[in-house]
């Protein structure tokens, strides 16, 4: 009765289902999205017709895959018309598979937040938008302005993801910490896994909000000491990884002008890199070296990690691409989208060559003016 109230009052439609198809824990706002009474929704049977039936079948669809992967899954943007209603909304949902002692998934946990009203605005925006790019030049102008509302509204989105994140761990951890006597092992790791499955999520969300906010951020350059920049961020990198293991080199260091901030955010994301790829390595080892080279400072971070191959070389630095499954490499996919993106506002550029299994050195040129 009390959990009852607790997920009555996440204000997000929730439900927890199992492999039958049937609902085994929903809160009042899934029932209220449904336009039914909450006890018509638990006494749902999968064989028996209801009003909501078309509804549910678009909110399952995604299950499915849970059934396959085994693994949390986050849908961004998703759209379905209630049949009950006949309102379309737009959603975005986390689902986590419940496992029990012995492994096997059996029941799927499922949050969503409405964001009708902010896409209803978005699709306004882009119609906006695209009406502006076939006016004349003068309306360049006008352009400009829709597009970086659009960028305010993807930062927005973003940021607001963090809302029903927060709250289904605010609750896992209120269960963890008073409730513990009360529930057995397989329980206690099922909240594990929510809140672990959050800490990923929020991450990902970090570096969404990073990665617009490279693109937004004026670029401020001064001239850099690059050692001691470096002595920094390896500092930073110690805080999230063990690198007491790990040698790192300094070479010849070329002068640089930069963004001191986002340049720091560069450097972080590739010596963190550097420092998973080695991390199975007896002597892990990161080599930084530099030189000016006709008018460019090239700057280069060589280690002797695991490598991939270069056919995925234009994969690298796009977002959610990722060369090395999470299973042996954890990663959200988009700290190397960040790197490129530092580096082209700086109008420089950056690649990287790699022999598998052997070594990766990556490249930054950058403007000395």
């Amino acid at each position: 009765m009390f959990l009852q109230q607790i997920i009555n009052a996440i204000p997000y439609p929730l439900y927890v289902k199992n492999i039958n198809e049937e609902f085994v824990l929903i809160n009042n706002s899934f029932a209220e999205f449904l336009g039914v009474d909450r006890q018509e929704v638990l006494q749902y049977k999968f064989n028996k017709k209801t009003a909501f039936d078309e509804t549910k079948l678009k909110l399952f669809e995604p299950d499915y895959e849970i059934y396959l992967t085994r693994k949390p899954m986050h849908f961004s943007e998703h759209e379905l018309i209630n049949s009950t209603t006949g309102k379309r909304h737009w959603l975005q949902t986390i689902k986590v598979p419940l496992h029990d002692s012995d492994g096997n998934l059996y029941e799927i946990l499922s949050v969503s937040t409405d964001i009708t009203e902010v896409k209803e605005r978005e699709l306004r925006l882009i119609a906006g938008r695209e009406v502006m790019e076939n006016k004349l030049s003068a309306r360049t102008s006008m352009l400009e302005q829709s597009n970086n509302e659009i960028e305010t509204f993807n930062y927005s989105v973003s940021h607001d993801l963090r809302t029903p994140l927060r709250t289904i761990d605010i609750f896992a951890y209120f269960l963890e910490k008073n409730y513990a006597d009360k529930l057995d092992q397989e329980g206690k790791e099922n909240i594990q896994q929510i809140r672990s499955s959050i800490t990923k999520m929020t991450t990902l969300i970090d570096n969404l909000l990073i990665y617009i906010r490279m693109g937004k951020t004026e670029v401020k350059k001064e001239s850099i000491a690059l050692k001691e920049l470096l002595d920094e961020v390896i500092k930073e990198v110690g805080k999230i990884s063990d690198i007491r293991n790990v040698e790192f080199k300094f070479e010849e260091m070329p002068p640089v002008k930069a963004d001191r901030m986002m340049l720091k955010q560069g450097l972080f994301n590739l010596l963190s890199n550097a420092v998973k790829f080695t991390s199975t390595r007896k002597a892990p080892q990161v080599i930084i070296r530099g030189a000016v080279e006709n008018g460019f400072s090239i700057i280069q971070i060589k280690d002797n990690g695991v490598g991939f191959s270069m056919e995925y070389k234009d994969k690298l630095f796009k977002a959610f691409k990722r060369l090395h499954s999470e299973e042996h490499f954890e990663g959200t996919g988009v700290g190397l989208a960040i790197v490129e993106k530092i580096i082209s506002r700086h109008k420089g550029q950056i690649w990287a060559e790699s022999v598998l299994n052997t070594s990766t050195t990556f490249f930054i040129k950058l403007p000395i003016d």
